[in-house]
């Protein structure tokens, strides 16, 4: 009995493991193009779609559309 506990935890935690790393892999290639893009500037064009009070005071959530 102790021999297959061993091999499901061995297998456990390799699979963990792997799940992990592919997780951070992707991660790094879903935020690789922001990253290269970040502190740059730019122009857009944008319309106003809902706005709802803010959750701190001042401010204001909105739903912008941008067109260019």
């Amino acid at each position: 009995m102790g021999g297959r506990f061993r091999t499901h935890a061995v297998l456990a935690c390799t699979v963990t493991g792997a799940a992990l790393l592919l997780r951070m892999a992707a991660f790094t290639w879903m935020m690789a193009p922001i990253q290269a893009r970040a502190g740059t500037q730019a122009e857009i064009h944008a319309a106003v779609v809902e706005t709802s009070p803010g959750f701190l005071e001042d401010t204001v959530r909105a739903g912008v559309l941008v067109t260019k």
